[in-house]
């Protein structure tokens, strides 16, 4: 007779295979994982999501060699993180064309939280008397300072 203990091991062999076939997906598509980064984080269950992060991180100009060298970008929920953090970032004024890049030089914003993490850096950075028509420049050119800002607010 069955009984619970079965079941989560059929749980857990289900998610292993979709694991696999996840990474092995990935492999396909050009996208490796030298570091084993993607062995500690959920991966959607479909590939349908998977193709869809993938399909959109490539149109938005990344490259696979870029997702290979950050490859926790396809971790991140398109819907909760990727895109309203990009339209928060061009409404601060980073221009679509330069996203990528922005995306390249820090690809860990797009697991931040526009509300708990960047808009509190944008105010602070306001509060240095940093111009609203200059911000875009300032968190192009520097990146991390969301981070940074963020992370040093937070130790006070």
């Amino acid at each position: 007779m069955p009984s619970v203990t079965w079941g989560v091991i059929q749980g857990w062999k289900a998610r292993l295979v979709s694991r696999v076939l996840a990474l092995d997906f990935l492999r396909s598509a050009g996208v490796s994982d030298p570091a084993g980064e993607l062995k500690a984080v959920e991966l959607p269950s479909s590939l349908e999501v998977l193709q869809e992060r993938l399909d959109f991180l490539l149109r938005l100009g990344l490259s696979t060699d870029d997702l290979s060298a950050y490859p926790l970008l396809l971790a991140c929920s398109l819907r909760k993180n990727v895109i309203p953090v990009l339209s928060y970032l061009e409404k601060l004024g980073v221009t679509r064309a330069r996203l990528a890049a922005f995306v390249r030089a820090y690809p860990a914003c797009l697991h931040a939280s526009v509300a708990v993490d960047l808009a509190p850096v944008v105010k602070s950075l306001r509060g240095l008397d940093v111009d609203r028509q200059d911000l875009p420049r300032v968190v192009e050119r520097y990146p991390d300072i969301l981070d940074r800002l963020r992370t040093d607010s937070g130790s006070d």
